[in-house]
């Protein structure tokens, strides 16, 4: 039986069969450090007997490829976010004068995905810029095998050498938690994705952050749990507030507008009062923040300046191999609006 043809192995395989970190690996085979030490020696002769042959930069195409991995299709939609964020990816590229490939990929659809995964990271004639919002370890790990250089945005893996951009959602979760407790409020609900991914994880923990200077321990009860799409919130919203025996947080933080709108809509048809009864604060500042009743406080995120950011940290990248892994985190800010009311006030 013929030999099955096995797959090119790559600067991830390298490090991994030598126990050492992929910026390590690049160094020894580019002749910048270590290539004498026993770790050098190790990594030259685990390289030379996997067979793998670093990858000429000039042969990379004026060209970034844009993959928007869709794992189950209910966060990246068509919506102002996503349009803003692939709008600044688009100048950003025009501006370089760069081509813009766009290539969606559906995981949930039917098919082998796996073999599309596969054409992708077998052409190695471009950079490849990974949209990962819905995107976790397992559906990351096959990207590793690319053979080019690859920028992770709007999704942050705390334990991979990938190079990253994303806001800081962390930072978020923090300043619009701090928010509602400089405004009186002391019992702080967590209304967020019931779908967990990784911007969603981050901004809990900045949330918990800014409860724990105020010695305030999040509780189970007060975490609302919701699909993320503006009638999926409303639905699993009015179901959790019915079912719901005793008395409701002052306030909530919402871990992005589209389930701050629909979460709110759940209150109104059980007869709440916003922000009366309940203050909200969401996460992102999309337009509808400004049309709905009461507007929306928020977070303010610069979405095309996210876009713009990793196309550079890509053609740096391109131009300049073989850098430290850099995970970019751009800042955000609060945008106070009509939806916060001050306790004090009551």
């Amino acid at each position: 039986m013929p030999n099955q043809k096995q797959a090119k192995p790559t600067i991830h395989d390298v490090a991994k069969a030598a126990n050492v970190s992929i910026a390590t690996v690049s160094n020894v085979l580019t002749g910048k450090r270590q290539v004498q030490s026993p770790s050098g020696r190790r990594v030259l002769a685990i390289a030379e007997e996997l067979g793998y042959r670093r990858p000429s930069a000039r042969k990379l195409r004026r060209a970034i490829r844009l993959v928007i991995v869709r794992v189950h299709g209910l966060v990246i939609m068509d919506t102002p976010f996503f349009s803003e964020l692939i709008a600044g990816i688009e100048q950003e590229c025009q501006r370089n004068q760069y081509e813009l490939l766009i290539t969606y990929l559906n995981l949930y659809e039917g098919g082998d995905p796996q073999a599309r995964i596969d054409s992708i990271v077998r052409d190695d004639s471009m950079a490849l810029l990974l949209l990962g919002t819905e995107m976790n370890e397992r559906t990351f790990d096959p990207f590793q095998r690319a053979n080019v250089p690859v920028v992770m945005l709007d999704s942050l893996f705390h334990h991979h050498e990938v190079n990253t951009v994303v806001m800081n959602n962390f930072e978020a979760g923090y300043i619009a938690t701090k928010h509602l407790l400089d405004h009186g409020h002391s019992r702080i609900g967590l209304i967020i994705s019931s779908i967990g991914f990784n911007n969603m994880r981050d901004r809990e923990l900045g949330y918990q952050a800014a409860l724990a200077e105020r010695d305030i321990a999040p509780s189970d009860i007060d975490r609302f749990p919701v699909e993320p799409t503006m009638d999926g919130a409303a639905r699993d919203m009015q179901a959790l507030l019915e079912a719901r025996q005793g008395g409701l947080p002052t306030a909530f933080f919402a871990t992005n507008d589209i389930m701050a709108v629909g979460a709110s809509r759940a209150m109104k048809t059980l007869g709440m009062r916003l922000p009366q009864d309940a203050s909200v604060i969401g996460m992102d500042d999309v337009p509808v923040c400004q049309v709905v009743n009461p507007t929306l406080s928020t977070i303010s995120v610069p979405k095309g300046t996210i876009g713009a950011a990793a196309v550079r940290r890509l053609i740096q990248m391109i131009e300049e191999p073989d850098q430290a892994c850099f995970k970019t985190q751009v800042g955000v800010e609060l945008v106070a609006r009509e939806s916060v009311l001050s306790r004090r006030d009551v």
